[in-house]
């Protein structure tokens, strides 16, 4: 992977970010392929978002999803399917959304990719 060693793999192996992957066979003769490759795009996991707090006009909420590399998170909150507020990429598991009209239905997004 991204021009490191050869390594033989006999069990599947598990990647956490985008990387490019050169694999070749060899035949138990011993004869052996050419090296072929892919650009394979990984994707962390899904963000799990709870509420953490709630006013009339204000919601928290974090992300308690564990990633097995550091992420950002850009936090979105919409209203009838459109974005009414977002933050900017950032490191943070929190956001809180503030000026909301009160007795109205919102969806929060959370979108994640590795830094």
């Amino acid at each position: 992977m991204d021009d490191g060693n050869w390594t033989t793999y006999t069990e599947p192996i598990t990647l956490t970010k985008n990387a490019t992957i050169y694999a070749r066979a060899i035949d138990i003769a011993g004869n052996q392929s050419d090296a072929s490759h892919s650009v394979t795009s990984i994707g962390p996991p899904n963000p799990i978002v709870n509420v953490v707090g709630l006013s009339e006009d204000s919601v928290k909420v974090t992300d308690t999803q564990t990633y097995p590399e550091p992420v950002e998170r850009q936090f979105s909150i919409l209203k009838s399917g459109q974005i009414v507020q977002n933050s900017n990429w950032t490191d943070e598991e929190e956001y809180t959304f503030s000026g909301l009209d009160p007795n109205t239905i919102y969806d929060v997004q959370v979108d994640v990719r590795f830094k």
